[in-house]
């Protein structure tokens, strides 16, 4: 249920708004970004441009208000800053794609001024094209620096060929974390250097649960609460220098306390170095609400613990959810339709029937013995995937992993032993016979994978069409019947935090200026009623 908070508070926080509601090794990652440098160097040392103050400030973002009546807007407590209730998120644009500098700018044309971005958002080129748009939209007089709010942040590394202090590994295939000063340090003048700025007005402590996950490493909860507060001692003093306006910590478990890796934002506050600590970044989506529950004992809410500390909230993911260990993506694509699954279905028994025959016919040309029958048993993915087929086709991403992580690596390593095999003992007829066997076998599972996940979406375009109807059977007088399921959950996501978190703002990743467009006119829509958001999150279909 949601809680009514307190109609003063309401109010005053919304007197502040409209009336109405790639990868590659780091070093050559970091090299490749040179280009990026060097023009941005260049075409700062041109530029004639001048601002009043080197970050944001009160005055100058609250004048956005006046210029841009029908967005909402909130305001972060602890530095007084207005902020668009969306934001620009920067995760997954490189500056090689004009329109994802299109998209900022349109955002900033639409009066949203708040931009979150990560040291490791493209290995730094997030940071590059930010950096390029500001300027360019301070050049062209749309909006000024001191209007706009910077939110970077670092514990990933990248980049960077010697390890840290207190640096884990987080396995073979993971990437290396870190949170200490010296790490902080590195990151904070890099992040600098690129966004082309001398201030951030946010920075926050990225993932730092991610240390519990150490695999070189015994981190304990006290642990990791002492590098909290060692980096927060840090950032504290980059405040004074004037590098970092506040700072904060962007969380994927501090909302969830049933989960292993989360920690208590109240302990983080009990730090000596908390005074200027302002900013919460967290999940929150349709299926992701642990932020507004209470937690056991009547622990208080992440969302409440914000309320009454005084902290911002800026919200992340309104587009997919991570629930139960599985990924679901809350858009409905429009080059996906409904009416293609006949045709869809039989190509994958075609598929699936070439695949089988071949694995079949694999068995006449290999002989009994044991080597020979172990490696005729690697060659029957065709059969697996159609054992599990009403698995594979339940969950995208959970598919596309299984595929690239099983399917494929397995695959390529069978191909190689039945390759070795072939050499040493095939004529060089049974050679020729194998090899073209084994190319024949390859394309078949690729085109039964790929076919699979063409089925996989059009499943999850259907269910995500039944979501969009019932939504709208649910709060029949709040949503429209035409609007389309990405709509309703910005609509939806606005609505909860504009009660539930006044002091907060939803970051949302719009790389092309169409969807910005999109993104702003659900945002500046009235805002939805209590009763109507209870009836949404109270339906048993709400509770994954």
């Amino acid at each position: 249920m949601i809680s009514r908070l307190n109609a003063e508070w309401i109010a005053g926080s919304m007197s502040m708004s409209r009336t109405k509601y790639a990868k590659c090794s780091p070093s050559a990652l970091y090299r490749s970004t040179a280009r990026y440098n060097q023009a941005f160097i260049r075409k700062s040392m041109l530029s004639t441009v001048s601002t009043e103050s080197d970050s944001a400030t009160p005055e100058t973002t609250q004048k956005l208000i006046q210029k841009f009546p029908s967005m909402l807007y909130t305001t972060v407590p602890k530095t007084g800053l207005t902020v668009s209730r969306v934001g620009f998120g920067g995760y997954r644009i490189r500056p090689e794609f004009t329109p994802h500098k299109q998209a900022l700018l349109t955002a900033f044309q639409s009066g949203v001024n708040l931009v979150d971005t990560s040291s490791h958002f493209g290995g730094g080129l997030s940071e590059l094209l930010i950096g390029d748009a500001i300027q360019e939209a301070i050049a062209s007089n749309e909006i000024s620096r001191d209007q706009i709010v910077v939110v970077s942040k670092a514990g990933f590394v990248h980049g960077h060929p010697n390890p840290f202090p207190d640096q884990i590994s987080t396995g073979s295939n993971g990437i290396p974390h870190c949170i200490s000063p010296e790490f902080l340090e590195a990151e904070l003048t890099g992040s600098l250097d690129r966004l082309g700025l001398s201030k951030i007005d946010t920075f926050l402590i990225n993932s730092p649960e991610r240390m519990l996950m150490s695999t070189d490493k015994k981190i304990t909860k006290q642990h990791l609460y002492d590098m909290i507060y060692r980096a927060m001692e840090y950032l504290d003093k980059q405040v004074k220098l004037g590098r970092i306006g506040s700072f904060g910590i962007a969380s994927n478990s501090a909302h969830n306390p049933g989960s292993p890796y989360h920690f208590s934002i109240e302990n983080i506050l009990l730090s000596d170095w908390a005074t200027h600590f302002s900013t919460v970044q967290t999940p929150f989506n349709l299926y992701e609400r642990d932020a507004m529950a209470d937690g056991l004992e009547g622990t208080p809410s992440l969302f409440q613990v914000c309320r009454e500390r005084k902290l911002f909230l800026m919200t992340q993911r309104p587009f997919y959810s991570i629930c139960k260990g599985l990924v679901r993506l809350l858009v409905t694509r429009s080059n996906i339709r409904s009416e293609d699954e006949p045709a869809v279905t039989n190509a994958l028994s075609k598929h699936f029937e070439v695949a089988t025959h071949l694995e079949l016919e694999l068995a006449e040309h290999l002989g009994v013995t044991q080597e020979e029958t172990e490696l005729l048993s690697k060659f029957v993915w065709a059969q697996a995937m159609a054992e599990n087929l009403a698995t594979l086709t339940d969950n995208e991403f959970a598919a596309e992993r299984y595929f690239s992580t099983e399917v494929q690596p397995a695959l390529e390593k069978s191909l190689d032993a039945l390759a070795v095999y072939t050499e040493a003992h095939a004529t060089s007829q049974g050679q020729d016979i194998l090899g073209k066997w084994a190319q024949s076998y390859s394309n078949a599972i690729q085109q039964v994978m790929k076919t699979v996940l063409t089925m996989t979406r059009i499943r999850a375009f259907q269910a995500n069409i039944e979501l969009n109807d019932l939504l709208y059977t649910l709060a029949p007088k709040a949503l429209e019947k035409n609007d389309v399921l990405a709509t309703n959950m910005l609509r939806i996501n606005v609505s909860a935090l504009s009660y539930l978190a006044p002091a907060s703002s939803m970051i949302v990743g719009m790389r092309l200026p169409e969807y910005v467009t999109s993104v702003v006119d659900a945002a500046k829509r009235e805002i939805i009623d209590e009763d109507s958001l209870e009836s949404i999150f109270d339906n048993p279909a709400m509770q994954q």
